[in-house]
């Protein structure tokens, strides 16, 4: 039987035989722990990314509603503004009409 024992793309393989008792060749122990050290780079390398891209998630999230909040504060201003306008403009109509109003008056009499 072989087993496939080689670093990333090397294609070196140990043939394991029947071990007789307890005893390892140890060319076979040292590319066991090779590989036990290449998958824990892996693991490493794959729980760093997680960690940054979990960081990358929250930073992004902590400026959409920073931005959000922006926006809402924009458009409650806005809003707030056009409402002061809309008041005034009913205000100056209203005048308009008691002045529209005096002056028929002024004018029949």
């Amino acid at each position: 039987t072989n087993m496939a024992m080689g670093s990333k793309g090397t294609g070196s393989s140990v043939s394991l035989h029947t071990f007789h008792g307890d005893t390892i060749p140890k060319e076979y122990h040292r590319k066991v722990l090779k590989k036990i050290a290449q998958l824990t780079k892996v693991i490493y390398n794959l729980h760093t990314k997680n960690d940054e891209k979990e960081e990358e998630l929250e930073t992004l999230s902590a400026q959409y509603a920073k931005e959000k909040q922006l926006l809402t504060n924009e458009s409650d201003s806005k809003l707030k503004t056009c409402e002061e306008e809309r008041m005034k403009m009913e205000t100056i109509n209203s005048q308009l009409e008691l002045l529209v109003k005096e002056k028929d008056k002024l004018v029949q009499e």
